[in-house]
């Protein structure tokens, strides 16, 4: 596995990505700019490889989001 750390504008705004998954309540739905247009995709790719993969830090100059390879889209099969 790898920890991946991407710089990102804002933890407020962006493409809206509902999760689920261990350490999360139920749903969560998380907002993040900028993004590749296909972030979602690549999430579900990355869950594939569980329990290998990457770790994803999104951190703005305040703020930090953790998406652990375990985090599932919902919905994702």
């Amino acid at each position: 596995s790898v920890t991946l750390v991407l710089q990102v504008e804002s933890l407020d705004d962006g493409p809206a990505l509902v999760l689920q998954g261990p350490g999360i309540k139920g749903r969560s739905t998380m907002r993040a700019r900028p993004l590749p247009h296909d972030f979602g995709h690549r999430l579900a790719a990355n869950r594939a490889l569980f329990p290998r993969g990457v770790d994803v830090l999104l951190a703005t100059d305040t703020a930090i989001a953790a998406l652990p390879r375990s985090v599932q889209l919902a919905g994702e099969r």
